[in-house]
């Protein structure tokens, strides 16, 4: 079932809505954000016409449209909150000159939710969620001064970054990483959705003074970035041993669409540690855009195959996609989809990515190797695998077998202790594109950053 409801230029007009400075449409609300799990304003009226239809409309499609798929586009966010349904994508359109969003839902009970709670029937103060979300912000009390120049901080960097970001056609950045001591998270946007990374405070440091600092930080970053609560999603990063951070955390299913260019991906904010596209590794996917046009290309620890889009966009004559896990794979696929790539040029293989090398037949001219720092996995085919102490005998094994004469490997790894074993690499051509491919806004991230561009001599 697919509609288009009335937006309230005709129909309603109630103090829920923040009529647009043209007047065109109407109904647009105050942070013109998504509909996804966010709590009803509660400045709307039980007698305003237009809530009361998105309500019944809800009501509708929870008792009578069970097991269907619907998609509504709405033009005012808080009116997409009374249908009662969590929303499984999003996708922004212009209509016309207004700006809407498609909501698409499973009509399903693990769905349901309350119009006038909002979409997860939490209350307002458990809007800020994900996995290791833990602690709620603070009720309305006045913000200390720390808290009141972390809002400085961030405000600045949203300023100065989004300005740049827009020139470059990006939309998901970092706008803060730690850059005042008593805030120790990492703020990314990803479109109109922020993705928060709690550090893991040191044992030194109080657990009740960290808490308090996260729950002021938490009241800060909506009302900065123009954000609702309920699209800011907390997770707590900690170190992380073998395949920890790929690891399910939560089991929402929801993904969102993003874009970077002219590329797109599909990213979930709730169910790992992280999102499945990094915005670090633009400046290296756009690399890999550049050096694939008709080229075979191979993506080694491919996880969600961003790297590949990049490749099939630059117009490589095909490209493979290896991994581990068969969920990640199945996450590339979709990517392929997104981007209206076809699946016989584009082929992922699930496998252990070192005994694959060491037994496939085949030749790449353009190889990406962007291996885990550390992995244990039962599943691998060597007790262990550590990147500092192994990169150099794997560099060598897949040129040796997989890469073409003439060929290129890039090489990434994001240890903070990473350092290339020239020595141990004689052979090749190294050439070190840290810097080079460094994202601006992650430049306080500059040690784990690591690229390379390889070669073989002759």
């Amino acid at each position: 079932m697919v509609t288009n409801p009335p937006y309230g230029e005709r129909l309603g007009g109630g103090p829920m809505r923040a009529r647009t400075a043209d007047g065109e449409g109407g109904a647009r609300s105050e942070s013109g954000r998504s509909a996804d799990s966010s709590a009803a304003d509660p400045a709307a009226t039980p007698d305003d016409p237009l809530a009361a239809l998105y309500e019944l409309l809800g009501e509708r499609l929870r008792s009578d449209f069970t097991g269907w798929q619907a998609a509504v586009l709405v033009n005012d966010l808080e009116l997409g909150k009374r249908l009662g349904l969590r929303a499984k994508r999003t996708n922004r359109f212009l209509n016309g000159a207004l700006e809407c969003t498609l909501l698409r839902f499973e009509v399903a009970p693990q769905w349901f939710g309350s119009p006038r709670a909002g979409a997860t029937g939490a209350p307002p103060s458990a809007q800020v969620r994900g996995a290791g979300a833990r602690r709620a912000p603070a009720p309305d009390a006045p913000l200390t001064d720390a808290a009141g120049q972390f809002a400085n901080r961030l405000r600045k960097n949203a300023r100065h970054l989004g300005r740049m970001m827009r020139r470059q056609g990006v939309s998901c950045y970092r706008v803060y990483d730690a850059d005042l001591p008593d805030f120790a998270v990492a703020v990314d946007v990803y479109e109109r959705w922020v993705h928060v990374q709690e550090y893991a405070a040191p044992a030194e440091i109080e657990p009740d003074r960290a808490a308090a600092r996260l729950a002021e930080a938490l009241r800060v970053i909506p009302d900065v970035l123009e954000v609702v609560p309920s699209e800011v999603f907390l997770k707590v990063r900690k170190r992380q041993r073998g395949s920890a951070q790929y690891e399910r955390q939560a089991a929402s299913g929801v993904f969102h669409e993003v874009h970077e260019g002219d590329f797109l991906f599909l990213v979930n904010f709730t169910d790992y540690l992280d999102t499945g596209l990094f915005p670090q590794g633009r400046e290296v996917r756009r690399l890999l855009h550049d050096l694939a046009r008709r080229q075979r290309f191979l993506n080694l620890f491919g996880y969600t195959g961003a790297a590949s889009v990049a490749a099939a966009k630059g117009g490589a004559a095909t490209t493979k996609t290896v991994d581990l896990s068969p969920h990640y794979l199945e996450w590339a696929q979709r990517n392929f989809a997104l981007n209206k790539m076809k699946p016989g040029r584009n082929v992922t293989v699930t496998a252990d990515c070192l005994s694959w090398v060491a037994e496939t037949e085949g030749q790449y001219d353009l190889i990406y190797l962007d291996p885990p720092t550390f992995s244990n996995s039962k599943k691998m085919a060597r007790a262990t695998f550590d990147v500092q102490r192994d990169h150099a005998d794997l560099i060598r094994l897949v040129c040796r077998r997989l890469l073409a004469p003439g060929g290129t490997l890039v090489f990434a790894s994001n240890s903070r202790r990473f350092r290339m074993e020239t020595a141990a690499l004689e052979g090749f051509t190294l050439e070190d594109l840290s810097k080079k491919t460094l994202p601006r806004d992650y430049e306080r991230s500059a040690r784990t950053h690591n690229v390379w561009r390889i070669t073989t001599k002759g």
